[in-house]
């Protein structure tokens, strides 16, 4: 199984080459989510397996260190599943809600974000650095975080008028990341960028 032409993605304070893409394409229970970035000199390569039947999705990350043979084009195609750990049995969203304020003094692309829950409708508001926001009803997935205990992280796509915007949010030592990838309908190049917010 092939994945479908990677759309590419620049940083936002750098020049090409591209530094992240995202695909798609035909997975064992429905389509698979690739997301990969740079990072620190690795290929960081998210995984989103859809859920179904109110069950979370599964979400996880891989590494990947530059070898001196490329290896053969990937398939997206996920053999035995991406996620090595059991799938939380109830989605506690409690670490994730409230307002959350970039740590940047002048942001790159997401202001703040306020994610609220109201039995089980979730919804984000994004403030952009513009003045324009974009609301959404962010998709849940399981994960494992750094020390391989179950964790979460949601999948928005905010659509700010000018622009469209996926953001990847996951909380790690009480800080809420996302992993933005950032498309305007006009002729500038998509952007991606890792922004940090605190309570």
């Amino acid at each position: 199984m092939r994945c479908r032409p990677p759309r590419l993605f620049v940083a936002a304070d750098a020049e090409p080459p591209a530094v992240a893409f995202t695909a798609a394409g035909p997975g064992a229970g429905g389509e698979v989510l690739l997301q990969g970035n740079l990072n620190l000199g690795l290929l960081v390569l998210g995984t989103y397996e859809s859920g179904g039947d109110g069950v979370p999705g599964r979400f996880s990350r891989r590494f990947f260190a530059r070898r001196e043979r490329p290896p053969a084009p990937p398939s997206c195609g996920v053999a035995g599943g991406g996620f090595a750990g059991p799938a939380p049995e109830a989605v506690d969203l409690g670490a994730m809600l409230g307002r959350w304020r970039n740590a940047e003094p002048r942001p790159t692309a997401v202001a703040g974000i306020h994610l609220e829950q109201a039995g089980d409708d979730l919804r984000l508001r994004a403030d952009g650095i513009d003045g324009a926001f974009a609301s959404a009803r962010p998709a849940v997935y399981a994960c494992l975080d750094e020390a391989g205990q179950p964790s979460l992280c949601l999948l928005a796509r905010c659509d700010f008028g000018r622009r469209r915007s996926e953001l990847q949010l996951r909380v790690t030592g009480g800080v809420l990341v996302s992993a933005g990838f950032h498309a305007a309908g006009d002729r500038r190049r998509p952007f991606f960028v890792r922004e940090f917010y605190h309570r």
